[in-house]
């Protein structure tokens, strides 16, 4: 097969990714474990193999924090086993991420990964709402509600976290192994459930930096309880 020929095979076979991710502010998202997961069984099937090179990248203030703009250069190769002459096919996806603190440029990256991979192979998972940063005086405000909260739990004895809606981690290096523990609610996503062992989650250290990666770009907190 001809690489136009994988693609139109590939679109044929794409279904709808659904929107998992519900944001605070009131709209549901496309989620990048979604897409990826989607889109890699794919690229797998069909030997395939995209490569991203950033190409431009501009940082703004913006509502006391950064706005970060790229372009990124995607490269898909089909992976034929001759080096010589491999087929490939490139195309630009910008991205853009904002942040208080430094993650700008991987919301970023985020952004033109998940759209790429949504376009190449269309994907019927629509386009993301728009939606403004959240201004200053509302990151103050919720930012403020969180320490109330916090002063709350520890003056009635609760624990300073006691109602913060977060995960926590311990690794266990005589086993290998990570627990997972915190918000129940969180614990029943579906990425999670097949680590459920025995009432506990348990996850092998080997596989533990892609999961709580994947933790991390859905926007749930995460500590380690030995730095608690």
């Amino acid at each position: 097969m001809t690489l136009a020929e994988k693609l139109h095979a590939i679109q044929r076979l794409a279904k709808k990714v659904p929107k998992r991710g519900h944001h605070e502010r009131g709209w549901s998202y496309v989620r990048i474990e979604d897409v990826v997961t989607v889109a890699t069984r794919l690229m797998s099937t069909h030997s395939l193999i995209l490569t991203p090179h950033v190409t431009s990248l501009t940082r703004s203030e913006r509502g006391g924090g950064s706005v970060v703009d790229l372009m990124v250069t995607w490269t898909l190769t089909d992976d034929i086993g001759d080096s010589a002459a491999p087929r490939t096919f490139t195309f630009d996806v910008p991205g853009s991420g904002f942040d208080y603190d430094s993650k700008g440029t991987a919301k970023a990256l985020t952004d033109s990964r998940k759209n790429a991979m949504i376009l190449l192979f269309n994907l019927k998972g629509g386009d993301d709402p728009e939606k403004a940063p959240a201004t200053r005086t509302e990151a103050k405000n919720s930012r403020e509600d969180v320490v109330d909260t916090k002063l709350a739990d520890a003056a009635a004895g609760r624990g300073i976290d006691a109602s913060v809606r977060k995960l926590f981690y311990e690794i266990f290096p005589q086993s290998n192994t990570v627990e997972l523990t915190g918000d129940k609610e969180l614990l029943k996503d579906p990425m999670l459930k097949k680590f459920r062992m025995m009432g506990k989650f348990i996850v092998k250290e080997a596989e533990w930096d892609a999961v709580k990666l994947k933790i991390e770009e859905a926007g749930v907190a995460l500590s380690n309880l030995r730095t608690q």
